[in-house]
């Protein structure tokens, strides 16, 4: 939440750049708008910009969102993304630029980590031990194998019937190569992989019970869906082998979005909460001198929402597929639908469901939680093919001897399983906060030495989250003592969760669809009319998707392409590949 955002007022607003969403994509190019430097003028004064960032929500960040539950000061519950990657380089660069703090995001003991699988319960480095054989029908040859092990074998398999016997060593190596490879036996034999489903080439190399391993031993159902294979070859043996080096920042992971909206509005950049593009056009001849009119409805009443005319040259729309899809699409840039090739690029990348369901736990004399005393888990994650999928050991204030978990972290097919449990999603508010119950019983929360109810409720209100139903977290505490092998575990004091797949967001993260040209939908989306200054930018239309440094590789590409920005040398190495 930002203390400085404010509502729009009644006069006339004129920008050289109205920027919709206050995610990081948006945040990050408002903030280099402002900061950096430009090979030809760009704005309607040679000395400044006007810009104004606007956010349907009260919260920043988009997708990030960090959480202090309350009783726990020293400890960061993230609600949304938590981490990247030491290649990622804005991320690092801007966390050293903006002096945030980076800290490593452990992922745990692989002696200790939990798998749970067709009932089968072992620990993470068993997979390699000489004689292990887990529950699933596969191939002898692939049988008592790390999941990270089959990847690389069969990415290995493509890449070698292409005359490739050696992994690019980089992004921009892939690349080069991601056109030109083919598949090379089965049903879609000489088929190109960017027209392969990656399920379809999965079930050729492994069968269905080699599907389902991967599938569910990855902790990720997303990563096996049938998405574009060849976009999905480096990312399964890259971004998420359980060897990578993950990193996080002090003080919550959407800090990062924090600083660059403070930065921002330092510099004169403006901040409008709960304001909500309903559509955009031309300008009518005699209102303005600015080439674009939104149309931003303010709905900071509900009950008596009111639309306002903002005038802008140009517009960034840094916002997901669902999003964009939520817009008015009678105007010139839709053209109500008509405009056939938008539409087609809209729907290149799948919105992939995400849901998170965090629990704080406090026990009398304790100094250690139920899952570190029982199962020897201080840190990491822990997978199952139960519904609630992965959990991740936050950590434990020492203050309070309280301790977070993220008791369900899971994706897909098994969201709809949660998704029954709460409020129908008409009942929820723009950013998925419940309003209104429909009989549904949240958790009651219980208070603990230290925390009254209403430190509870002012934690909710602060960081805007709400307690999770009554019976999701009956069903999350049954499978986690199912996962971890207990008799009983005891209740939490407090809750919270988010279902991403509410509107505007549309999923926590997105897949490039199989059957697209993404080296040419990728510069088509940042700007998708030539003789228009509309721009999209965001981690959806990127070739790092579910990170951030998606997000910011496309609104720097975007910035640099379309508004003559120079590189910003003094904390981006200068060759870093910015994609496609």
């Amino acid at each position: 939440m930002n203390d400085h955002a404010t509502l729009i007022k009644s006069e006339k607003l004129e920008l050289d750049v109205a920027i919709v969403g206050a995610g990081v994509s948006g945040l990050y190019s408002g903030w280099r708008l402002l900061s950096g430097h430009f090979e030809k003028q760009v704005g309607r004064h040679a000395d400044h910009l006007d810009i104004g960032i606007f956010e349907m929500s009260n919260r920043i960040g988009g997708r990030l969102f960090s959480i202090r539950l309350p009783g726990m000061p020293n400890v960061i519950s993230e609600l949304g993304a938590k981490r990247f990657m030491a290649h990622h380089e804005i991320m690092n660069g801007l966390v050293n630029h903006l002096n945030l703090t980076s800290i490593p995001f452990s992922m745990g003991d692989k002696t200790k980590n939990l798998y749970y699988l067709r009932r089968q319960r072992f620990c993470e480095d068993q997979w390699r031990e000489p004689g292990f054989h887990s529950r699933f029908f596969i191939d002898p040859t692939y049988d008592g194998k790390h999941p990270d092990d089959l990847f690389d074998e069969l990415v290995d398999n493509v890449l070698r019937a292409n005359n490739h016997h050696e992994r690019p060593k980089d992004r921009r190596g892939w690349d080069v190569i991601k056109p030109t490879l083919k598949y090379y036996k089965g049903p879609d034999r000489g088929a190109r992989l960017q027209d392969i489903g990656f399920w379809n080439l999965l079930i050729d190399q492994m069968g269905h019970e080699g599907y389902e391993l991967l599938a569910q031993a990855s902790g990720y159902y997303s990563n096996t869906i049938n998405w574009n294979a060849a976009e999905a070859l480096p990312y399964v043996v890259g971004d998420f082998m359980c060897d990578n080096s993950y990193r996080t920042i002090e003080g919550g992971f959407d800090q990062i979005a924090l600083q660059l909206c403070k930065r921002y509005q330092e510099m004169g950049g403006r901040l409008y909460a709960q304001s909500k593009l309903v559509n955009f056009d031309h300008t009518p001849s005699g209102e303005s001198d600015c080439r674009y009119r939104l149309v931003i409805r303010d709905i900071s009443n509900p009950a008596q929402p009111q639309e306002h005319y903002i005038y802008a040259n140009r517009i960034i729309l840094a916002m997901p597929r669902r999003a964009l899809e939520l817009l008015n699409c009678d105007n010139f840039f839709f053209d109500s639908g008509h405009n056939h090739q938008l539409c087609h690029s809209l729907r290149s990348v799948s919105g992939q469901p995400a849901f998170k369901l965090i629990m704080g736990f406090y026990e009398s004399g304790q100094s250690k939680p139920w899952w570190s005393r029982q199962r020897g888990l201080n840190c990491g994650r822990s997978i199952t093919d139960l519904p609630m999928r992965q959990c991740y050991y936050f950590g434990t204030d020492p203050e309070f001897g309280t301790s977070s978990l993220l008791a369900s972290y899971n994706d897909m097919r098994t969201v709809g399983f949660w998704q029954s449990l709460e409020p129908p999603s008409n009942d929820c508010e723009v950013d998925g906060i419940v309003q209104e119950y429909q009989g549904v019983e949240l958790y009651q929360p219980r208070v603990i030495p230290g925390i009254t109810q209403h430190d509870i409720k002012e934690s909710e209100s602060m960081y805007q989250y709400s307690q999770a139903p009554q019976r999701m977290v009956a069903h999350a505490l049954a499978q986690l003592k199912e996962l971890h092998g207990l008799d009983s575990i005891p209740q939490p004091y407090t809750t919270a969760y988010k279902n991403w797949n509410h509107n505007p967001y549309g999923g926590g993260y997105h897949a490039w669809k199989a059957c697209y040209d993404v080296a040419s939908t990728m510069p088509y989306m940042r700007q998708p009319l030539k003789n228009e200054a509309i721009h999209i930018c965001g981690e959806a239309y990127s070739d790092q998707q579910a990170w951030v440094e998606g997000a910011l590789c496309t609104a720097e590409k975007m910035l640099q392409e379309h508004f003559s920005m120079q590189w910003p040398c003094a904390w981006l190495r200068p060759t870093y590949y910015l994609g496609r």
